[in-house]
This record gives structure tokens, sequence and C-alpha cells, in this order.
């Protein structure tokens, strides 16, 4: 601005493709939040500055960014970790006393990945070295099959579908009547729980156990595989792949350590930081975080 007319204030205009969205002005600032925009569309933004005389010319248009709902508002406890960001954070209390209200017998041994999830109208799924569970809120169980899995399995966000990793690979069950739905996805998969995307994508890492290089696969709900990427390593990946804000997916495997890649299965950037049994989770504003036999990490999602 000329020295006569200082930057009084910014306005700053979202939009949909070429359309302009309601504009917001803001201070003589350099950041800004911008709220009333919907969850899952993809936004550009342009800037113009405001004097005295009146407003400049608008800025380039940004990158897109796509808002998305915080991850602890996610009803229930749909997968490992929470939400796709593995925050283990839920919106709603725990419980207020520590009395059972019921207790189901299963008569199967399970490992201590096989932690239960709950979808959304409040089933819990579990599953066992040999067998998936689904249980009907007051206790009842509904239904059973057998598959064997090492890992937490993870319920559709609309609650129809249950995911189960297994050493055949990644397996789509009936949440009402636990049949197959698709079977054996991918490759061998240890301890790496299902992780589900907000647009309904799973992703899953592989373990095959030196029969070749491990991958991180990005399945479409149809059992289709959208992208993958190869590890290069004979290590499997038994971590639970985290998503971030816009996409990014983070994965730790034994071989190169933690990955980040973008939406389409691309490797952004690697840090390894040694003995790892653990996953990533993301925060709120991209942060990854990790930790190891002996510190916790904070990385930057940008360059790692």
């Amino acid at each position: 601005s000329h020295c006569d007319n200082p930057v009084t204030s910014y306005v700053v205009t979202p939009y949909v493709g070429t359309t302009a969205q309601p504009a917001k002005t803001v201070g003589n600032v350099t950041q800004t939040v911008l709220t009333d925009l919907t969850n899952g569309t993809a936004y550009t933004f342009k800037v113009r500055a405001r004097t005295a005389l009146g407003d400049g010319p608008e800025s380039a248009a940004s990158n897109p960014a796509t808002p998305r709902a915080l991850a602890s508002t996610l009803p229930r406890w749909p997968m490992y970790g929470h939400d796709p960001a593995h925050t283990g954070r839920a919106a709603a209390d725990g419980p207020t006393e520590l009395t059972p209200a019921w207790s189901l017998p299963l008569g199967e041994t399970t490992e201590v990945n096989n932690g239960p999830v709950v979808g959304p109208d409040g089933s819990i799924y579990v599953t066992t070295r040999w067998k998936l569970f689904a249980v009907n809120p007051d206790g009842t169980l509904r239904c059973q099959t057998g598959i064997s899995s090492s890992a937490a399995p993870a319920v559709s966000p609309d609650g129809g579908s249950v995911y189960v990793a297994s050493s055949g690979g990644l397996s789509r069950l009936s949440s009402t009547t636990c049949a197959y739905v698709w079977w054996d996805r991918g490759a061998p998969i240890g301890s790496s729980s299902p992780t589900i995307g907000p647009d309904g994508t799973i992703y899953v890492g592989s373990a095959t156990e030196s029969a070749g290089n491990n991958l991180l696969y990005a399945f479409n709900p149809d059992g289709t595989t959208k992208c993958s990427w190869d590890s290069g390593s004979v290590l499997g990946i038994h971590a639970s792949p985290a998503l971030g804000p816009n996409g990014e997916i983070y994965v730790y495997s034994d071989g190169p350590g933690l990955a980040a890649l973008d939406s389409a299965c691309q490797l952004k950037w690697t840090q390894y930081f040694g003995s790892v049994s653990n996953t990533p989770s993301v925060g709120p504003d991209g942060t990854v975080y990790i930790a190891s036999l002996f510190y916790l990490y904070a990385l930057d999602p940008a360059d790692g």
C-alpha cells in the first residue's frame, strides 16, 4: 500500500469453482479463520486489500482446500483410534461407573489389537483369532462368521458393512448377517487395522512376512484398488494408517519408517525413528504425532 494510505483491512472471498461465495472482511492481519463453509466441498480463496481509498485488485486464487468435520465429532467408535486421524478422542463422555451392563463370552482367543468397534446404531463388532462377532447394543449376539484376524475391524459410515483385515487380505462383510460381500483383497495383513476415510475409501497395510515388498493399499468400497504404495521393504506394515485433514496418508513401516503420502498414494517424505510399535495420529492443524520407544515426535506435514 502507499505510505499515505495504509491497509486497514482485507476482504477474503471463498470460491466454489468459479462461483464467488459470501466474502469476509477481516482486520489488517496475516491469517484468519472462515466459518460457514460446507464440509466436503473444495474451495479456493482470493484476497484483496482495503484502504481509505477503496479496495485493491483480488489476488490469485489459493490452492484448493476442503474443510472437514473435526474427527472428534464422529459418532460412536467405528474404527481403530476412533476416527481417520486416530485421535483416540470421542465427543461422548465416558461411563460414570464401572459396573458392567452386560457381558458376552466369545469363547475365542483375542490378539492385543483385536479391540471392539461401534457402529452408528450402537452395534459392536469384534474380531478374534478365528472369527468376527456382531453384537447388538443389548449384548445379544447378532451373527458370527469365520475369519482369522489380528486387528480391529472398521465399520462403514452408513453402518452397513464391516471391513476385516486377515491373513488373506481385506474383506468386506455385511453388518447384519456377517456374510461376505467380497474377500481377500490386496495381500496378507498382520495387525494393521483398516482406516475408513470420509469418502468411504479403506486404507490398510500388508505384512507378507518376507514373501515380497509390503504395500499400503487404498480400496474403494466395491473392493477395487484406488491406489497403492510400495514400501520397498519386506518388513511388514503393522500400524494402522492415519489420514490428514486434506486426505494425506500417514503410515509407519519397519522398513522406511513413517511415510507421508498424498491422497493418490504418491510418496511425499519419510522419517525413520527406530523402534516404533504404534500408529501415527494427526491433529486438527495437520501436525503428525508418533511415539518411538523413548520419544514423542510432532512433525510438520509439509516436509516431516
